[in-house]
């Protein structure tokens, strides 16, 4: 399956990198997040050393871009990004969530419905239901197990992005 195979890198010589890049399916083409010069009799360790490199800098420049979307409180980049718990878990609970991001070390106290299971933040009954509620000591699990519920995407972010933490999480919207 095309799926299998989420990325491809590039090890050649100068010259025969965009050369076999163009013998490549185009769906394959599409999947070809960089390229490094390399020699035939190089060591197989290396070359998955190099590949690794070459898609983790990828991965950290995709990341980098989907941050950058939260930049000034949200929204103002792309309409429909929503950033922090409070804003995230309004949206999440109208089911309105497309994407849920979480950033790298997110953690927050939080509060959990007994009887619907909604995520929230502050003491007191559950602002969905008006029932009790549970205390939790990271409520990302929580926030993270009602976008799933919902089909929404999650990405979690692997790099810290400085910019984005001040929030910790952000959704973009339906």
């Amino acid at each position: 399956s095309k799926e299998r195979i989420p990325y491809l890198v590039i090890g050649s010589r100068k010259e025969l990198i965009e050369r076999f890049r163009e013998f490549l399916p185009r769906e394959m083409r599409k999947k070809v997040v960089g390229s490094y010069l390399t020699r035939a009799d190089q060591d197989v360790s290396e070359i998955k050393k190099r590949s690794l490199e070459v898609i983790g800098d990828f991965e950290r420049e995709q990341e980098d871009e989907l941050a950058d979307i939260f930049l000034e409180e949200a929204g103002k980049k792309v309409k429909g990004a929503i950033a922090g718990a409070e804003n995230v878990l309004g949206y999440l609970r109208d089911y309105q969530v497309r994407t849920l991001v979480i950033g790298k070390d997110y953690r927050e106290a939080g509060y959990v419905c007994e009887d619907g299971h909604h995520p929230f933040l502050r003491r007191g009954p559950c602002p969905a239901c008006e029932g009790s509620a549970i205390s939790v000591g990271d409520i990302a699990d929580e926030i993270i197990e009602e976008a799933v519920r919902q089909k929404a995407q999650i990405v979690h972010f692997a790099f810290p992005h400085p910019d984005f933490d001040r929030f910790g999480i952000g959704a973009i919207l339906k």
